[in-house]
């Protein structure tokens, strides 16, 4: 073959390849951990791998054509990533935020890939090129945006929650992701002349907004109020006529009105009818969300401090997190690992100079705009479209973190970037002396190609391969376990487990955990069947050890210390020797020093009741009461401490101080209580329990269950007359 024709497969190769990337966001991998995350990341990482390979060749054949354009984006993103790297490899866990996990699939190894991306596609691609490939990603939008639709109309059964996720996920990824596309319609919209054309996007944009809007997703919508602000902002700064000025101030005024009107007439019923309308209205400080924001920013900050320079290194908030716990979070999620804010992951991942890296790009972006300003590339509404574009998505990112769906849009946005501002007469590119470092003679080009490819092959197997062998392993004993009673495929979990183990990947930590995990909830739920199987012990064994190992190689992070306490401890529970028993109290003397994290305490005194030790359970319940403050959600918890405990005097205190907050355990809780006393053989606090629940009941429904309780008390006290009683009660509400 010769050398030409070589030329034109491998570019048409990268052409093909970077056009197949918008496609990714349609992958959902069932076979895989975290499925609508790890799909999509493995095969971004696989294609821009092989391209990368093309495009190395593409410069062996003709590096004058395909170099790199000078530009100051492509300076300012090699800065920020060597600096990420410098932080990850300082950081406290350096394997963890190079490689990431399944749940994220992001690291270095990602921001690696990304700047790859950037640079082949800023690169290779042409006009008509950037043309297609955008249209392309429209056009996946709209499949992604039709999906949600038949998940919204109910068409289409998941597992959410009302809010809409298509094949993101989560319904953040999913709004970000609409956001990007909508600012590319209105982009194109002001690029073309041809009113059916325009007309065609406009209907477009209708349909991708109104899916945007079932998100309910408030960061997105404030950073779309913000776009429109500056675009009508600019637009009243140019124009000269006064009655032009006046129309865009009005526009500006209502713009701005629209979320305080929102939150204005909350209560109304068409707003609280409609979901996205009441999601929208509910920005405030004193909501809910608002409020975990701040205290999670605070944190971050105070782990900013800790490290300032480089950082903590990427995927490791999750540390610093639960050493500056704050209790006021408890009853949010358990683990942070994200400070649902750009600027602040940066500097809490990256410290100051990773910040100073990343506005360095922004700053960039901002001046290759100006330069396209200048040069008169753009008409003044496209140019307007992305400044506002700009604005509104900071304003976004400024209360949640990006993900791959939107990544590598914002890789290709800055790639576009570089074309427009570079090319024309004084295009100039790197690497473009005519000889430069590869040989002239064709045999030598095509012998390097080889080896790159070969090279690409081998490593994208050795990396590629055994994280997704692992995730599929893993995957494959996580969907067993529903079935766990059944002593045949409890064999299957552990054969998966221990060939998921003994892979070693990035997908080791997760396979850890939920193996961790998955012993710890068959203890919880007393699964006789698989506790007394004669693999349920090596099992226990041999994660207890990948679980010492995994502290090893993150003795920092406080989640692998309290997963291995309670692994220790069904150990101990189930063979009861002083090796265990001192390994629990080593290991939980170890996780304190994370004396902030509140849930820690609950763990702790959990493990003293189940090893009966009662009176310790109940002095750590009084010590969480004294440390932490008295919020309802704490106040639930430590009731149930007691009640466990047995010491249902202090139950009683706390449920009249909860009245303080408004709150009065439910029928439910009350008859949990009055189980939990049954079993203690105390009846006379059961029948207190169970009459209180009657009082709060107020259907028939509630009625029975706590008759039939009552019922059963009654029985256990000896007062058959009183049983009876109950039992024509609870037959007479019809149920």
């Amino acid at each position: 073959m010769n050398e030409w024709r070589l030329e034109k497969y491998l570019r048409r190769f990268v052409k093909g390849g970077i056009f197949s990337i918008p496609f990714l966001v349609l992958i959902v991998s069932r076979s895989l951990p975290f499925p609508y995350i790890t799909g999509k990341g493995f095969f971004f990482m696989v294609i821009v791998e092989a391209l990368f390979g093309a495009y190395l060749s593409l410069l062996i054949l003709n590096n004058q054509k395909y170099a790199p354009r000078k530009n100051i984006l492509l300076l300012a993103s090699a800065i920020f990533l060597f600096i990420v790297f410098l932080a990850d490899i300082f950081g406290v866990n350096p394997y963890r935020s190079f490689w990431s996990t399944y749940e994220r699939m992001e690291g270095f190894v990602l921001y690696l890939h990304l700047f790859g991306f950037f640079v082949i596609s800023s690169s290779v691609l042409n006009k008509k090129d950037w043309f297609v490939f955008f249209h392309i990603s429209v056009f996946v939008s709209l499949l992604v945006s039709g999906y949600a639709f038949l998940e919204k109309s109910g068409i289409l059964k998941t597992l959410n929650s009302g809010r809409v996720f298509s094949t993101m996920g989560n319904p953040i990824y999913l709004a970000t992701y609409l956001f990007i596309h909508l600012f590319l319609v209105v982009f194109y919209f002001f690029k073309n002349g041809d009113y059916k054309i325009k007309f065609a996007y406009f209907a477009i944009f209708i349909f991708l907004f109104s899916i945007f809007a079932i998100t309910g997703v408030r960061s997105v919508f404030l950073g779309i109020v913000g776009a429109f602000i500056t675009a009508f902002f600019i637009k009243m700064l140019l124009s000269i006529v006064k009655k032009e000025k006046f129309f865009w101030g009005v526009m500006i005024i209502l713009i701005v009105l629209i979320p305080f009107l929102l939150i204005i007439y909350r209560d109304n019923d068409f707003i609280k009818n409609n979901s996205a309308l009441n999601r929208f209205s509910a920005i405030g400080l004193s909501e809910s969300t608002a409020k975990s924001r701040f205290i999670l920013w605070k944190i971050a900050l105070n782990s900013f401090i800790e490290r300032p320079i480089l950082g903590w290194g990427q995927g490791n908030f999750i540390i610093p997190y639960a050493a500056n716990y704050d209790s006021r979070l408890y009853g949010n999620e358990s683990w942070f690992d994200r400070t649902h804010n750009t600027l602040l992951q940066w500097l809490v991942d990256a410290g100051v100079i990773g910040l100073a890296g990343y506005l360095l790009i922004v700053a960039a972006v901002l001046s290759v705009l100006n330069k396209i300003r200048k040069k008169n590339i753009w008409s003044e509404n496209q140019l307007i479209s992305f400044w506002a574009f700009t604005v509104g998505y900071f304003i976004h990112s400024f209360f949640v973190f990006d993900a791959l769906v939107s990544y590598f849009l914002l890789a290709a946005i800055l790639g576009f970037l570089v074309y427009e501002s570079g090319t024309g007469e004084n295009e100039k590119r790197l690497l473009t002396g005519n000889k430069w470092f590869f040989s002239s003679k064709i045999v030598i080009k095509y012998a390097l190609i080889v080896f790159i490819f070969a090279v690409i092959v081998v490593s994208g197997i050795a990396v590629n391969y055994k994280a997704i062998s692992q995730g599929k392993l893993l995957t494959k004993s996580l969907s067993a376990i529903g079935s766990k009673n059944d002593s045949d495929l409890f064999e299957t979990i552990v054969v998966g487990f221990k060939n998921a183990l003994s892979i070693d990947s990035f997908g080791l930590e997760e396979t850890r955990m939920q193996s961790a995990v998955f012993i710890v909830d068959v203890f919880k739920y007393k699964n006789k069947s698989v506790l007394e199987d004669e693999n349920f012990s090596p099992l226990l064994d041999m994660v207890i050890g990948e679980m010492e190992e995994e502290i090893k190689a993150d003795n920092f992070n406080l989640r692998p210390l309290i997963s291995l306490a309670q692994l220790y401890e069904i150990k101990f529970i189930l063979n009861k020797n002083q090796k265990s028993f001192n390994s629990v109290e080593s290991t939980f003397r170890d996780a304190f020093r994370f004396k902030n994290y509140l849930p820690l305490y609950f763990y702790f005194a959990e493990y003293r009741i189940n090893i009966g030790d009662n009176n310790g359970a109940a002095f750590i319940a009084k010590n969480i009461l004294e440390n932490f403050g008295y919020s309802p959600k704490i106040l639930q918890d430590v009731m149930e401490i007691y009640v466990a405990s047995g010491y249902h005097d202090d139950v009683w205190k706390i449920i009249y101080k909860n009245t303080i907050f408004g709150q009065w355990p439910s029928v439910a809780d009350f008859l949990w209580f009055g189980r939990m006393a049954m079993k203690q053989g105390n009846i006379v606090e059961a029948l207190k329990y169970g009459d209180s629940a009657l009082k709060l009941a107020e259907n028939n429904k509630l009625k029975k269950e706590v008759f039939l309780f009552l019922y059963e008390a009654e029985k256990m006290f000896g007062d058959k007359g009183k049983a009876e009683f109950y039992m024509r009660e609870a037959n007479s509400t019809g149920l």
